[in-house]
Order: structure tokens, then C-alpha cells, then sequence
């Protein structure tokens, strides 16, 4: 293979493709890119076996590919974007292979560089034909769904099914859900059409769609089948395998009737948390204490070890009756970090002693989280 390409170009597309590579595998060659020149444009791919990243590149007087000779190799992906990125921007660079292909030819301006290249046949095989099931979502969707939903998702790998997202319809109503079974964030967006969706997504995916996609796309076309999700933008397509398993049903937990409600903001409660996130208990856990007068709330923590803190929510409404109920302080406020919208609103919902507590954006109805007491003696 030989071809022409822009500098900037193929550096943007090798930092696309590295979200794809796993360094920690044992298998070289899935540290590896495979690129496939054809007449008509080039072909990169990257994947971890679970993931799938591929992108097209169609020649354009942007990117001056000018495709000389077809064929496919197989090279380090770090390696090459460490050689095309420490290159003059917007320089036309040659990339070449040797008629064995196992020797990678990078010419620049100023040098020639040599990657070993890897056996094509080596590099997995991967079915990524388009599934039939589709429907359209926007990147603000998805950037919702990393900020308000995928926080909650396990990392005990023990139970598959939390450590993803689940993706469950209802007539054209999509519901995005997360859970670790100590605290759920839901986010509900509405579709462009009617579908039948029951799966459980890994967190990454859509932490790889955002990071490939930048504020000129707009829509992300998504395809699905019993086994595979997969995401169609800007030429690239983000393929993944499905987590097997059930997702509970975690939307009964969801308190209807509350003892307590408390309206303030964001950036008044927020903060009084963080400052007391170096208050932890001989478990390393941020414990925060909500202790509610007739007509105050005070918001606590401490430690035999560390100290304490103690500081008072000003500008709050209260309704119901008073409470004290403790909280992991990193969940609270993941929570409602994840539920902010523009307007900064909050409401906190309380079930009661050891029921769960609802935190809502007021202005906001589509996302929602839920956190459950700490069972705490003093």
C-alpha cells in the first residue's frame, strides 16, 4: 500500500482510533491499527474484542489523501500516532509498506521512520454488519447520558449487568438507567419514533462516542440486535458487544410518598459537601450527615480520626417533617452534580428513615437519582 495524507488529518483520526486499542492485553495485536487502502478511500480499525472503532476516510482537498497503491497492514497504533503527531501540522506525509507488508514506511519532510509491521491474518476478524433495529439519538443525548447517568454504574465486575447502562423503551420513549444497588440514576429522552429496546450497554461506549465526536455532530445513527450495539457518526462507527444478564428492576425503588422535602441549589449545597470530602471513617468512606430542624438544615460529617465539620444550608425550603438520615458524601454528590441542569434547582425528596431519597432537578423531569441512607450509630 502507499498513499499521501495531511498531517492533522490522519493525527486526528489516529487520537479517534486509540480509544479503541487495549495496552493492557497480552495479545500485541490488538495494540495494533489495521489499515486498509482502497481504491476509493482508507480504511482504519482499532478494537479490544468487546470494541469496535472504525473510521472511513474519503479523499477531500482537506484532508489531501491521494491513494497510490492498495493493500492492508497491520502496525502499533501508539507508535504510529507518536511518529504522525511530533510532525510539522498540515505537512502531506507518505505512508508505505514493503511488498511483504511487514515493514511500515512513514516519510515526512524532514525524515523516514520504520514501524515492524504484524501478519494481517493475525488481526481479528469482526462481524460488523449493519443490525436491523434503528432509531435516532442526538450527541446531546448522549452527553447526558455520561454526565447524569453513567456515574452510577457498578465497577464490581462480580455482577455484569450493573457495570453497564440499560437501555429500555417504552412506545418512543427511551429510559437510560444506571445502578450499583446503592444508588440509581435514571434519564428518560424522548425518540423521533416508536422502538423495542431491552439491553445493557457497557459505560464505555458512550464515553468513547463523546470523546470521537465534537460539537458539529449532531445526530448518531444506532443500530442494534440481540448481541451488539452499534453507533454510526462523521464516518466512524463505535461498535460494542452487549452485557449479557439481567438488569433488575430497579425502578421500584423509587419512593412515591415522602416524609420531607427540601428545595434549595446546586451551588449551595454542593459546595458545603465538598469541603468535607477529607472527613472519612476508618473505611475510607465520606460519610454526610442531613440534620434537619422546624426550620434549618445542617449538613455534617466526622471522624474519630480526622475531626469534624459542621455548617448550616442557608436559603432552603423545607416541607414535612424534620429528619436526620446519613449518606455516602461521594454518592450525594454525584447525584446531584448529575440531576443539575442551567437553572441550578434542586429538590431533595426524603422516603424517610431508611427509605431512599429522590433527587430531582424541579425544572428538569427527565432525570431523576436515587440514593440510599446510611445505617449510622453515634
Amino acid at each position: 500500500m502507499k498513499f499521501y495524507i495531511n498531517q492533522k488529518y490522519m493525527d486526528n483520526c489516529l487520537s479517534v482510533m486509540l480509544r479503541g486499542v487495549n495496552s493492557q492485553t497480552p495479545l500485541n495485536v490488538l495494540e495494533c491499527i489495521q489499515i486498509t487502502v482502497t481504491e476509493n478511500y482508507i480504511q482504519l480499525i482499532t478494537s479490544d474484542i468487546t470494541t469496535l472503532i472504525r473510521k472511513e476516510c474519503v479523499p477531500t482537498e482537506e484532508n489531501q489523501i491521494e491513494i497510490l497503491e492498495t493493500g492492508v497492514s497491520v502496525v502499533n497504533a501508539k507508535y504510529l500516532y507518536e511518529i504522525i503527531h511530533k510532525q510539522q501540522e498540515n505537512e502531506k506525509i507518505c505512508i508505505s509498506t514493503t511488498s511483504e507488508n511487514s515493514l511500515i514506511e512513514i516519510q515526512t519532510k524532514k525524515g523516514v521512520f520504520h514501524l515492524n509491521g504484524m501478519n494481517q491474518t493475525d488481526y481479528p476478524m469482526f462481524d460488523s454488519e449493519k443490525a436491523e433495529e434503528t432509531f435516532e439519538i442526538s450527541r446531546n443525548n448522549i452527553e447526558d447520558i455520561v454526565s447524569q447517568v453513567v456515574y452510577a454504574c457498578s465497577m464490581d465486575d462480580r455482577r455484569p449487568a450493573l457495570t453497564g447502562v440499560h437501555l429500555q423503551t417504552k412506545n418512543s420513549t427511551l429510559l437510560v438507567m444506571a445502578s450499583d444497588s446503592y444508588r440509581l440514576a435514571m434519564k428518560k429522552i424522548e425518540l423521533n419514533q416508536m422502538v423495542n429496546m431491552d439491553v445493557i450497554v457497557p459505560k464505555k461506549a458512550f464515553i468513547d462516542i463523546l470523546k470521537c465526536t465534537n460539537t458539529t455532530t449532531e445526530k448518531i445513527q444506532v443500530y442494534y440486535d440481540t448481541h451488539k450495539i452499534q453507533f454510526y457518526f462523521d464516518d466512524i462507527l463505535i461498535q460494542t458487544t452487549l452485557i449479557n444478564g439481567t438488569f433488575p428492576n430497579v425502578q421500584r425503588i423509587v419512593p412515591k410518598e415522602f416524609e420531607c422535602k427540601l428545595k434549595t441549589t446546586v451551588d449551595t449545597i454542593l459546595p458545603i459537601i465538598d469541603r468535607s470530602q477529607f472527613i472519612k471513617d476508618e473505611s475510607k468512606v465520606h460519610i454526610v450527615k442531613v440534620a434537619m430542624t422546624d426550620h434549618d438544615v445542617h449538613i455534617k460529617s466526622k471522624s474519630s480520626i480526622i475531626g469534624n465539620t459542621y455548617e448550616t444550608l442557608p436559603n432552603v425550603e423545607l416541607e414535612g417533617n424534620p429528619l436526620n438520615l446519613s449518606f455516602n458524601g461521594k454518592y450525594l454528590y454525584e447525584a446531584i452534580k448529575g440531576v443539575q441542569g442551567d437553572e441550578r434547582q434542586l429538590l431533595l425528596q426524603f422516603g424517610g428513615e431508611y427509605n431512599p431519597l429522590l433527587v430531582t432537578n424541579p425544572l428538569d423531569r427527565s432525570v431523576c437519582a436515587i440514593c440510599v441512607p446510611l445505617r449510622t450509630y453515634e
